[in-house]
């Protein structure tokens, strides 16, 4: 179990820190070009790893390929979210994945919404009316999800939570080593395609000899945070390591502030009653 904390930790640790990078890397450039950058190098980074693991069969591309390409137009919406809109506001948004991930459970798998599940919802929404002034609850939320970064994490928290549910399916029999692998240079690929269709192939270049460090940056702890995320899966239920990866909003929030000068008075409270409404839902 030690292990399994500790690679928690480094999760948490990491997405913090994700998101500053993505949005200096994203700024006013296209999403698209960056969220392939992000995956892109990611598989490059990951590629040592390989030599750790061990082929099982094409069985499970099916579903990493599905897994990709949710997971495509999530870091799509997730880019453009972040170099568009303050991280102070957006990030703990990405939280209603858990949410999703919870509504797609009881839908899809039969699981019970308990009391604690409920009241879990209520500080989601709560907290997510806290993140911007509003004379009312109703009229916070309304100014909130009319902020259109505020709606593009919103949609990547959909199509993320999707994603989650086919990681936690493959992941007992693939190495997470092989599955984080190709699961970037899907994505990656998966991107650079629709790029090329548009014509824009050499803006992704572009893109990276302008920003070297934050890309590279980015793509390395994106791979990292991905693979510590399965790598904790592998001893933890996800009731556990979903909601303590949540924690990394109280990070990104403070880190907001620190690099951006962002206002986060008001949303440091909103964050917290966010990831205790995560706790809560998966209790």
């Amino acid at each position: 179990m030690f292990w399994a904390y500790t690679a928690l930790a480094g999760r948490v640790a990491f997405l913090g820190v994700e998101r500053v990078i993505v949005k200096k890397l994203g700024e006013a450039r296209g999403s698209e070009e960056a969220a392939c950058l992000f995956f892109g190098l990611a598989a490059v980074f990951l590629l040592p790893v390989l030599f750790f693991t061990r082929w099982p069969g094409p069985a499970f591309l099916p579903g990493v390929i599905a897994a990709g390409a949710l997971y495509s137009i999530a870091n799509v919406f997730y880019v453009r979210s972040l170099s568009e809109g303050e991280v102070s506001l957006v990030a703990p948004l990405l939280s209603l994945s858990t949410f999703f991930l919870l509504t797609l459970a009881v839908v899809f798998l039969g699981e019970p919404l308990t009391a604690t599940k409920l009241a879990g919802t209520a500080c989601l929404v709560l907290g997510a009316s806290l993140l911007e002034e509003g004379a009312s609850l109703l009229t916070s939320l309304r100014k909130l999800f009319a902020y259109r970064p505020a709606q593009y994490m919103v949609i990547s928290a959909l199509f993320t939570a999707a994603g989650r549910v086919i990681d936690k399916h493959l992941n007992a029999s693939v190495s997470p080593l092989l599955y984080a692998f190709v699961l970037n240079l899907v994505v990656g690929l998966l991107l650079a395609g629709y790029l090329a269709v548009r014509g824009r192939r050499a803006a992704v270049l572009s893109l990276l000899a302008e920003r070297p460090g934050p890309a590279f940056l980015s793509g390395f702890v994106n791979a990292y945070s991905y693979l510590l995320l399965l790598v904790a899966l592998r001893w933890l239920d996800v009731s556990v390591a979903e909601p303590a990866t949540s924690c990394s909003l109280l990070l990104s929030v403070l880190l907001g502030y620190l690099v951006y000068r962002e206002p986060i008075r008001r949303r440091l409270p909103a964050a917290a009653l966010i990831v205790a409404g995560v706790w809560l839902l998966l209790a």
